[in-house]
């Protein structure tokens, strides 16, 4: 019934206009509009720049 994710989020990709954090926070909501509870945010850096991952739990609606 429920599952893990790890998505990986490339804020250049998104908007290459606003800096990165706005970026990831921006794409939290997202997330959970899908029902997916994030646990854990972490940036690449120094390895790449301008990403993020994402580890949380999907939540199947009853």
């Amino acid at each position: 019934n429920n599952g893990h994710i790890v998505i990986s989020i490339k804020a250049n990709c998104i908007d290459s206009t606003v800096d990165a954090a706005t970026v990831f926070a921006g794409e939290i909501p997202k997330l959970q509009e899908q029902r997916i509870k994030p646990q854990e945010q972490l940036t690449l850096e120094p390895f790449e720049r301008d990403h993020a991952l994402v580890v949380g739990k999907y939540v199947r609606s009853k």
